[in-house]
């Protein structure tokens, strides 16, 4: 295997960006979540996402190393968040909403950072 080059990370970075943009304009036009379980997938959906930008983002440069720890640790407690709503969710539905809403809050908001620092 030759070594990965600059260059070839950046085509690597482009091609990921590229297919996270198809998807997310494909799932434009899927409805609304309508259950607890149809948006707890959303979210993980959503947090998996932001994950993969945090990691392309990385690598291409357009976020620093502490940008990226940063954006890793909110990951982590939004992953908390999402497994607190759904071991909460058979026992105290109106805690696990809360949970959830919380994670999708933090979601959103990565991605906005992330769209701010010129990830697409």
């Amino acid at each position: 295997m030759k070594p990965a080059t600059p260059a070839n990370r950046r085509a690597a970075a482009l091609l990921l960006t590229w297919l996270f943009a198809w998807a997310v304009a494909a799932c434009a036009a899927i409805p609304a979540a309508d259950t607890f379980n149809k948006k707890l997938a959303g979210a993980y959906i959503g947090a998996t996402a932001v994950a993969q930008m945090t990691g392309t983002a990385a690598a291409t440069g357009k976020i620093t190393p502490a940008q990226k720890d940063e954006v890793v640790a909110k990951l982590l407690i939004v992953m908390a968040a999402l497994k607190a709503a759904e071991s909460a969710h058979a026992a105290n539905p109106t805690a696990a909403e809360s949970h959830l809403t919380t994670a999708l809050t933090v979601i959103t908001g990565l991605q906005s950072y992330l769209a701010s620092q010129g990830v697409r």
